[in-house]
């Protein structure tokens, strides 16, 4: 039982069990219920974890555009969207199944962060707080 979305089902059923019934009898009907419809467990690969930078060589004037910044805004709000459904998301989980997630919530924390210090590099300004021309 190495995937996520295994590991969550197992945990829901195992925390959700009738009062009479016992961990180790649901531990056992769970797996029948597994035997019974052919569940092949596969090895999952590990969630990549963290970034890695390359340096890309740059012409002197290498300020980006206004579309360009847009578009790093763009990332940047999508990252801190969705590190807060991750959170959201973490919240509801049993304890055993949120290493994934956790992992990519980390990221989304990590990724925001670095597109909010480029953009106050450029002193970039949201479309609606920038002056009209």
């Amino acid at each position: 039982m190495a995937d996520v979305t295994t590991k969550l089902i197992h945990d829901t059923f195992i925390q959700n069990r009738p009062d009479h019934v016992g961990r180790e009898e649901a531990e056992e009907l769970f797996n029948h219920w597994l035997e019974l419809h052919g569940f092949q467990p596969e090895e999952q690969p590990a969630a990549p974890t963290g970034f890695e930078y390359e340096t890309i060589p740059a012409e002197e004037d290498s300020t980006p555009s206004p579309d360009d910044l847009d578009a790093i805004a763009l990332a940047s709000d999508n990252a801190v969207n969705s590190a807060a459904m991750l959170s959201d998301v973490l919240e509801s989980m049993p304890d055993g199944s949120k290493e994934a997630l956790t992992c990519a919530l980390n990221d989304f924390d990590c990724a925001a962060e670095h597109l909010q210090r480029l953009l106050d590099g450029y002193d970039y300004k949201p479309l609606d707080e920038r002056e009209e021309r």
